[in-house]
């Protein structure tokens, strides 16, 4: 069985009881590869699920025993019930292959030979192995650090120093046996969520513009026919995202602080540039969320909105299946110059189902929304709602998926320039894929999309339709402040 292949039935094992089995070979596979680093990641992952067992204590044993005998040695103490694979490579094992003669080796026996020289928990100081094991990180000498800071855990399993280093190191491989170590830290800690992104967008109509050659409008109560003549330019643009989410969790709460920078460049339309910045202070607690939302908008490069929302989430589990209940209200302060107030408040209420099948994430969305202007020209109030529906299908470092989005807006008044209350149905479908990158230092995304967007509305000058094709590269990782502090000098890219 390859490596790809081990892989794959690891991940499987995963999703139903736990079985060794398939990342003890994969760990093999790559210790018998010379890929050092990767087997001490899997051999730990399956020390996280039974502290005791033999092959993989033995295999840290014989990797570690060039490198740190006492740590070495700790390993070989954990064996309880060796198997006979591994008793055969006792028996090749230097200095215990003269000793044992036997086929049934007493491990109490074996374990008297490679007991470590321990050392009193008030005479071991810990400041030296780490000191080593930040000069091995900074020297790339991986191994040896790993084997610098487990040397600490073993005699201090909830050092804040040496759990840190090796959740940070094994971050990038495997996400669960590096949230391992942050469990051992018994003091909370503070953590930073950060998403960037760049990618650049194709859009077939990017001024939205009507198929329609001509409509009727009203001039002073006098109906006239307006020619038009559809011209749809296309055009790329190019995009950066930054989120960063500062956490901290007190008692059964936690809060975070999201910061959205966005920046929308459209080449040859520098009138559609779009910035945004969003700040939301939001509370957790239970099964519910409740935030404070500004955003500011600058579009065509000059002020042009702000908003300030206030919400709350609800969710409810049942199984693999979830019910997410958000209430929005919104109130909107446009900033352009304009004779009349544009500013309105809309309220919305989503209700959000999702289940979970294996590989498989289902999702349908209902969102009702009323929006109410606030002085000026009540034609643009409106009612609204919409539905979709989604499925995503993960397998191995891949992601498949496709949206499927209705939407029905009714404004609540006459538009006296068509002499019509307005309907727009905006449909859209999409299918997207996403590729997992990961590396030892690095562990990235690149998504692909593809999206069709058809608006008919009564007043033909407001129906369009249009492609869109984007390409994203996605970066996620998480800071804990004590990385700032103790691993200023490594790398976190």
């Amino acid at each position: 069985m390859n490596i790809k292949n081990l892989l794959l039935a690891s991940i499987a094992s995963v999703a139903f009881a736990y079985n060794p089995k398939y990342d003890l070979q994969l760990a093999k596979e790559y210790y018998n590869t010379h890929q050092t680093n990767l087997a001490i990641t899997y051999f730990n992952k399956v020390l996280m699920h039974n502290p005791h067992n033999a092959t993989a204590n033995f295999y840290l044993y014989k990797i570690y025993k060039p490198v740190d005998k006492e740590l070495s040695n700790f390993y070989f103490t954990q064996i309880k019930q060796p198997p006979k694979e591994i008793l055969d490579e006792i028996k090749k094992t230097p200095n215990i292959k003269t000793y044992l003669t036997r086929k049934t080796i007493p491990i109490k026996e074996v374990q008297s030979l490679v007991k470590p020289q321990t050392t009193s928990k008030k005479s071991y100081h810990a400041k030296d192995d780490i000191i080593k094991g930040k000069k091995y990180l900074k020297e790339g000498k991986l191994n040896l650090a790993i084997a610098s800071f487990e040397k600490v855990i073993i005699h201090q399993p909830h050092n804040k120093t040496a759990n840190l280093y090796l959740s940070k190191i094994f971050s990038n491989i495997d996400p669960k046996l590096s949230n391992h170590y942050i469990k051992n830290i018994k003091k909370p800690i503070k953590s930073y969520s950060i998403l960037t992104m760049v990618g650049i967008n194709y859009d077939t109509n990017i001024n939205n513009d009507s198929d329609a050659t001509k409509w009727d409008v009203y001039v002073d109560g006098e109906k006239k026919t307006v020619t038009h003549t559809p011209k749809k330019d296309d055009a790329f643009s190019i995009y950066e995202f930054l989120k960063i989410n500062p956490k901290s969790s007190l008692f059964n709460t936690r809060i975070t602080n999201n910061l959205v920078l966005y920046n929308k460049n459209v080449i040859n339309y520098h009138d559609k540039n779009i910035q945004v910045f969003s700040y939301a202070p939001t509370i957790k607690y239970n099964n519910k969320k409740s935030y404070f939302k500004y955003i500011y908008v600058r579009y065509s490069d000059d002020s042009y909105l702000n908003k300030f929302r206030i919400a709350t989430n609800i969710y409810n589990k049942f199984q693999k299946s979830k019910l997410t209940t958000k209430y929005l209200i919104t109130y909107n302060n446009y900033l352009a110059d304009s004779k009349v107030s544009k500013d309105y408040v809309d309220y919305r209420i989503d209700a959000i189902l999702s289940h979970k099948f294996d590989n498989l994430l289902f999702s349908n969305m209902l969102s009702g929304e009323l929006g109410k202007r606030i002085g000026g020209n009540k034609a643009d109030e409106f009612g609204k709602y919409q539905l979709y529906t989604s499925l995503k299908y993960s397998l191995d470092t891949y992601t498949f998926g496709t949206k499927f989005a209705y939407s029905y807006k009714r404004y609540e008044k006459t538009n006296p320039t068509f002499n019509k209350k307005q309907t727009d149905q905006k449909t859209i479908a999409e299918i997207m894929m996403v590729k997992k990158i990961k590396t030892f230092n690095h562990n990235f995304s690149i998504q692909t999309k593809a999206k069709y967007i058809d608006n008919h509305s009564n007043i033909n000058a407001y129906s369009y339709n249009k492609f869109q094709i984007s390409i994203d590269i996605i970066k996620k990782f998480k800071v804990f402040k004590q990385w700032v502090k103790y691993y200023y000098f490594y790398y976190f890219l």
